[in-house]
């Protein structure tokens, strides 16, 4: 009877699926989404990434607008792509940029004028962040950061993370509340990730 119960528990822990099982690789990612680890990244939870929260509701999309901050779709697109690209060459040399080094780069790629940063670089980011996490599970705006004594990601980097499901939800800055820097899991978690950037970018 002893080892039938046994073989039970065994079959059991096999086929629980690892969704359930609460595990992070050396990276902090969840278990299946760090590519550095070559472990699958979940395509389903991928594709459903923005659902959560309802955070697609009421956002600007190519299908129910023509432009975003003036600009058209493809010009925007391009923007993002310019910027992904210009991200992981940062990445491939383990650096980081600042908000203006990026901006800057991707304004001589467009090549012509693009308006202020102010409100468009935040947007920017998180679009660049989120087809950065579609192509490879790692978000590269990682390495965008302030220009302080002891740089660090602005909020908006760790509210997609949340709903990326890279970190827990309480672990999201409040919205219409004054940042006061990372916490200590934040902190963990970004320096992490910057590491995971760069295995992937320059040494994978």
């Amino acid at each position: 009877m002893r080892m039938a119960a046994r073989a039970a528990i065994c079959i059991e822990m096999l086929v629980s699926p690892m969704s359930e099982i609460n595990v992070e690789c050396k990276h902090g990612l969840k278990m299946g989404r760090c590519r550095v680890c070559n472990e699958p990244v979940s395509v389903a939870k991928r594709r459903t990434r923005t659902v959560k929260g309802n955070s697609l509701l009421g956002r600007k999309t190519e299908e129910n607008s023509e432009s975003y901050f003036n600009h058209p779709w493809p010009e925007w697109n391009e923007m993002r792509d310019l910027g992904l690209s210009y991200l992981r060459e940062i990445a491939a040399k383990e650096k980081t940029v600042t908000y203006e080094g990026f901006w800057n780069a991707v304004r001589l790629g467009v090549g012509r004028d693009i308006g202020k940063p102010f409100r468009q670089i935040p947007l920017l980011l998180r679009h660049v962040g989120e087809k950065s996490f579609d192509d490879s599970g790692l978000v590269v705006t990682a390495l965008v950061v302030t220009e302080e004594t002891e740089p660090s990601p602005s909020e908006g980097f760790f509210r997609l993370a949340s709903r990326l499901e890279l970190i827990p939800e309480d672990e999201s800055p409040e919205t219409g509340v004054k940042w006061l820097g990372m916490t200590a899991a934040q902190r963990t978690f970004w320096l992490r990730h910057k590491e995971s950037l760069y295995e992937h970018f320059s040494r994978g």
